[in-house]
């Protein structure tokens, strides 16, 4: 539930930050944003593995396991833990969740630059008309 209501606050942030007009977002923004992305991601998982050798169990960005009940448990469920020394790597599941993420980012982005637009384009001309 927690996973629920976390992804849900983050939307809920984005789309007012949206609505106030604080976004604006163009190709240079996009490419920030997935190489930021990548990077935390990367850096998580690297975080996790090395927390994990003081005996701690992190999972930031649910590197290491997915939450149960979540589209990450498939995208896990289609690869394997190698364990390297102390580290484990599932390199299956990271690229695929990373593949996910940026078709995410680009499906908002896609929203973002043509949908809504359109759709302001539409309201105007009701208005006009």
């Amino acid at each position: 539930m927690a996973y629920l209501w976390g992804h849900l606050l983050i939307v809920s942030i984005v789309l007012w930050s949206y609505f106030i007009g604080f976004v604006k977002i163009d190709k240079k923004t996009f490419l920030k944003t997935v190489i930021t992305m990548a990077v935390l991601y990367l850096s998580a998982h690297l975080i996790n593995n090395l927390l994990m050798l003081t005996g701690l169990t992190p999972n930031y960005f649910y590197t290491i396991i997915p939450e149960d009940g979540t589209p990450l448990e498939w995208f896990y469920n289609l690869g394997q833990d190698y364990h390297l020394s102390s580290f484990v790597i599932n390199p299956i599941y990271l690229l695929i969740s990373m593949f996910f993420g940026l078709v995410v980012v680009i499906i908002f982005y896609f929203i973002y630059k043509v949908l809504l637009p359109l759709t302001a384009l539409k309201n105007e001309k009701k208005l006009l008309s």
